[in-house]
């Protein structure tokens, strides 16, 4: 999967196998329902770990490429503006 941000929503995608890019929106969620956002660090993937304010979660499996680092970067600069 690859990510997406917004300022308001963080956006889910099904991405290419051959270059990567984003080719399909597989789901969306509301910036003020997410509460957190961690991850796991794997070799060809990362495990993201995003939980809600209600207290519900939901784990992706994103690309390394996508450069997960980043977009938590970017995440916590959108939820703190």
């Amino acid at each position: 999967m690859a990510l997406g941000l917004t300022h308001g929503r963080m956006l889910v995608f099904k991405h290419s196998q051959v270059s990567g890019k984003p080719k399909e929106s597989l789901s969306e969620y509301p910036l003020d329902q997410v509460a957190e956002l961690s991850q796991e660090k794997r070799k060809v993937a990362r495990s993201f770990r995003l939980c809600f304010a209600d207290g519900s979660l939901v784990d992706l499996d994103v690309v390394k490429t996508a450069e997960p680092d980043e977009f938590i970067e970017a995440l916590a600069r959108v939820k703190g503006a």
